[in-house]
């Protein structure tokens, strides 16, 4: 066993594996979203719990060989993301909270989440938790107490008198804000006799963060939470935070105002006084902000510092089915040449707002998009199930939509709207409610579940699974998380891009046609050999691993995606000398 431990050590300490340190663990994350709802139900009600993301936390770890220090990964995923799982009344998938310091009975107990956080931590991961502190459900003790004029509740909404009318009656909303899941902004509230203003939903009031006392309760629940094992927080709807105090119908600005950044400041400054050794991370949610004020959510013009991770939705934004190779560059290099010095990079294709990438961009492109997700710099997130290439399910009726978005709407008008078609339960076999659930699920299953399934897919010899997981420890190398970037046009449209760092180069090719392609790659900084091996290839690729290919005559299928590698006769010495190390170690064991 000395010899084994010894062997583990040397290989941990000679690979270019990027382990996590005191400061920089989140800054090459591989980071996976779960939607507890739709996870996976231990209970028979249908709904997912937590207790059914620790069921799939071997899943989710994929830990291969057990490390021997709790911060030597050689998984996969590096951290979950969980959204919601507080007290709440579901009008909005969890995100209208009643108490932020209670677990809902829907996913469990306090009990649970606690085993969640010690038990995913066992297995070397990271847990960041969904904060909401715009706004809160119409349940919440504050706004029930703010309703009625409590002393020290009053102000901790947005309450406006309303615009007088000339006859007798009821005043007029203050002004034409419209709420994001449409109608007025504004609800009467007939206890008070006042509006309060609501982004979303009207059980969704939003908070006043412009009051003192507000920060300080909510900085109590970041440290709630903090105690108990987070090691960050997604700030949802950051973009939303504070309103035009004007009140204009059309005000300069409606979002991203500097008080949001101030905001921000606070709370960074508060995760970094929590703990003087490790890292807790901000995530701002950033809707569609213009790329300045994206940057800005970064650091302060005086280099005061900021979130770590504002979440950049441009490839979701930006991008669509019929954009070209150009416009994939276009978009990629307008992120990173605005990105601040020092600023890490992160990148999304999926959430639980957006169609699936699988929907919005073509089965046919899966493949190629996971392995650009997983090979740009810097952090990269993975929705539940895209991992499996889930798609929409755009068979949801009417009776049995329960976005609240849709729900606004009517049976004739609902679906384009729903965002129920990317929350569906994840597909995890063959079995009736695809393994989800032995009850009736709280959304339909997606009907393709019995040929598209994690189970199906593991068992495969080629599948979107299994690609995701190639390219998940892949990251772990140093030159795809510290590695330069050069990207290129080739051909008709083919994205290329090449990743280099020391003696590892890779070169990343996607064909975004669907049609073959004939292209030269050998046009690269990186230093390539004219014949270069193939160390990833999509699963709808006629190239095999390990084939030698030509750069200046390189042959691609419609939609094919390759990662090509080179090393150094110096680094091969040493690879070589591991893959020795790993035959004794799986001997041994």
């Amino acid at each position: 066993m000395v010899l084994i431990k010894g062997l583990v050590i040397l290989f941990l300490c000679t690979t270019s594996l990027v382990h996590s340190q005191k400061d920089d663990w989140w800054k090459s994350a591989t980071i996976y979203q779960i939607a507890p709802l739709s996870f996976k139900d231990t209970t028979g009600d249908g709904k997912g719990d937590i207790q059914g993301i620790i069921s799939k936390l071997d899943y989710i770890a994929d830990t291969g060989i057990e490390p021997f220090h709790a911060k030597m990964r050689l998984g996969s995923i590096d951290v979950i993301l969980v959204s919601p799982f507080f007290q709440t009344q579901m009008i909005d998938f969890a995100y209208d909270i009643s108490n932020y310091i209670e677990v809902d009975s829907i996913f469990g107990t306090m009990q649970d989440v606690e085993e969640l956080f010690s038990k995913a931590k066992a297995k070397g991961l990271r847990v960041i938790l969904d904060f909401v502190p715009n706004h809160t459900s119409n349940k919440h003790e504050w706004f029930i107490k703010s309703e009625v004029g409590t002393d020290g509740y009053k102000d901790f909404y947005i309450w406006h008198d309303g615009a007088k009318q000339i006859n007798e009656g009821r005043n007029l909303p203050p002004n034409s804000w419209q709420s994001e899941y449409g109608g007025s902004s504004w609800t009467w509230s007939p206890m008070r006799e006042a509006y309060y203003y609501h982004k979303f939903a009207k059980e969704q009031p939003d908070l006043n963060l412009g009051e003192e006392l507000v920060v300080q309760k909510l900085n109590e629940v970041l440290k709630f939470w903090l105690d108990k094992g987070a090691d960050g927080f997604r700030l949802d709807a950051s973009s939303q935070l504070f309103e035009d105090p004007s009140f204009l119908d059309k005000p300069d600005k409606m979002n991203d105002l500097p008080q949001t950044y101030e905001l921000i400041e606070r709370w960074r400054k508060f995760l970094d006084d929590y703990s003087q050794t490790e890292s807790k991370i901000l995530i701002p949610q950033i809707w569609n902000a213009p790329i300045d004020d994206l940057m800005r959510y970064y650091v302060s013009e005086d280099g005061t510092q900021r979130a770590q991770v504002p979440m950049n939705f441009m490839l979701i934004n930006e991008l669509n089915k019929n954009s070209t190779a150009s416009d994939y560059k276009r978009v990629i290099e307008k992120y990173l040449n605005a990105l601040p010095t020092g600023a890490i990079a992160n990148w999304f294709l999926g959430s639980h707002d957006h169609n699936r990438v699988a929907s919005r961009m073509g089965r046919d492109r899966i493949d190629g998009l996971m392995i650009l997700l997983q090979t740009l710099p810097g952090i990269s997130f993975t929705y539940y199930g895209d991992e499996i290439g889930m798609e929409d399910n755009m068979d949801i009726s009417w009776e049995d939509t329960v976005d609240v978005q849709a729900c606004n709407a009517d049976k004739d008008s609902y679906q384009p709207l729903s965002r129920d078609v990317a929350r569906t339960p994840f597909q995890w076999d063959t079995t009736e409610n695809s393994g989800f659930t032995s009850g009736k699920s709280w959304l339909p299953v997606h009907s393709g579940y019995v040929e598209n399934n994690l189970e199906s897919q593991m068992s495969a010899n080629k599948s979107h699974y299994k690609l995701f997981k190639e390219l998940t420890a892949l990251r772990k190398n140093a030159t795809l998380a510290l590695g330069d970037i050069e990207i290129k046009v080739l051909g008709n449209n083919t994205l290329a891009y090449s990743r280099t760092y020391e003696k590892v180069s890779y070169l990343i090719v996607i064909n975004l046609n669907n049609q073959t392609e004939v292209v030269n790659a050998s046009g690269f900084k990186a230093k390539l050999n004219e014949e270069s091996k193939i160390r990833i290839a999509s699963t709808n690729s006629k190239h095999e691993i390990d084939e030698i290919v030509n750069l200046s005559n390189l042959q691609l299928t419609p939609y094919d995606a390759i990662i090509i590698e080179y090393y150094s006769s110096a680094t091969k010495v040493t690879l070589s000398l591991l893959a020795v190390m790993m035959i004794i170690i799986k001997i041994f064991l």
